[in-house]
């Protein structure tokens, strides 16, 4: 079994982590606070949770990971769960998975006489959170993402009302869903693979309100508009810091080296900080690159085997720099190793940038935002 966005922090400093069955509390020292227990049925996993001021938002899905270890026929609804603080449910959503099918997915087959087609629709093969921030609460919405994984990883995402639990919407069938939170009440859903690299901008009740031909990852600053940092699974492709604007604009900055990047970071006066491929850049408002130094060995490097990765910067008050980067090395024997290393660097970059996402301390409350 696999929980993701395994670790929470509550108002009251309570470190938050999910088990297969329950919610577990611990203090800063790491000692036990609290463990609640998940009202769950019988193959069911705690997959996403969010911490609220009265209790929890829990997202559960079925059948084990990866999908080899479910059952023929397993029915594979997937449960959001609201908890108060003492893990009694104030409502349950079951969320049943859609059919498998888009236009951007084709098959070649001999019955299509060798040329591709529409995929036929079909039943997932497993319905897990998507991996991105699969359960966020903001304005009094619940959004829930769920993906067919690791088999087509398409999927969907679900708006739920925080206080019945009432399915509001959902959006189409579409490539694994990056999400994040861009006002109160107010979400960005970003898709790409299959040809697809677009970012929408729904409202609580699932009305687009805009769309850009573009995705990576979005940092969103009170006074500071919506930025990202492009991601695609296309190598070939031109990787850039962009800014979007509400009437649908994108304003692209130079031209992005490499391809391995943590999730970026921004200061109060409107930098966006992010380790990639070996270097430490910050770019400015006017998204000017500034070069940090160097830290953590590039792909091609020598030092490394594959791609190095990283998975999140955090900004502390006074400026200082916390992230790991990982990478996969052999050793004296040529087995092969994983290696992280945790790297703390002072800046004058100053405190972090008071907005929705990815919200104070790097998102490690994350959830929610009024």
């Amino acid at each position: 079994m696999y929980v993701f966005d395994a670790v929470r922090v509550g108002p009251d400093g309570t470190i938050w982590m999910a088990a297969p069955d329950a919610l577990i509390g611990l203090d800063p020292e790491g000692h036990l606070r609290a463990r609640i227990q998940v009202p769950r049925a019988d193959r069911e996993t705690c997959g996403a949770f969010a911490v609220l001021d009265d209790g929890f938002v829990v997202a559960l899905y079925r059948g084990g990971l990866p999908y080899r270890h479910r059952r023929e026929g397993e029915d594979l609804t997937a449960t959001v769960l609201r908890l108060d603080e003492g893990g009694g449910v104030r409502w349950a959503t079951p969320l049943a998975p859609i059919s498998i099918e888009s236009d951007l997915v084709v098959e070649i087959s001999t019955e299509s006489g060798g040329k591709p087609r529409r995929t036929r629709a079909r039943r997932p093969r497993a319905w897990i959170p998507s991996t991105s921030s699969p359960l966020l609460v903001s304005g009094g919405r619940v959004l829930a993402s769920f993906c067919d994984m690791p088999s087509t990883g398409m999927g969907c995402a679900y708006g739920l009302d925080l206080e019945s639990g009432r399915l509001i919407w959902q959006t189409p069938c579409a490539p694994t869903t990056t999400v994040a939170i861009a006002a109160p009440g107010r979400f960005l859903i970003g898709h790409q693979g299959y040809g697809a690299l677009d970012t929408h901008l729904y409202d609580g009740d699932g009305r687009q309100i805009q769309r850009w031909r573009t995705h990576g990852c979005y940092i969103v600053g009170a006074g500071h508009g919506l930025r990202l940092v492009e991601q695609t699974n296309d190598l070939s492709s031109e990787m850039r810091v962009a800014a979007l604007s509400i009437d649908g604009e994108i304003q692209r900055g130079p031209l992005l080296g490499g391809y391995a990047t943590c999730y970026p970071a921004l200061t109060q006066d409107g930098v966006v900080v992010f380790w990639r491929e070996g270097a430490l850049l910050a770019v400015d408002r006017s998204l000017r690159i500034h070069r940090l130094g160097s830290f953590g060995a590039a792909a091609g490097s020598g030092s490394t085997n594959g791609t190095p990765f990283s998975d999140r910067m955090l900004l502390a008050e006074e400026g200082t720099l916390v992230f790991i980067v990982g990478s996969h090395e052999r050793d004296e024997k040529g087995e092969l190793h994983r290696v992280d290393t945790l790297w703390i660097v002072r800046t004058d970059l100053g405190p972090l940038c008071d907005g929705p996402w990815p919200c104070r301390d790097g998102g490690a409350g994350a959830n929610p935002v009024k």
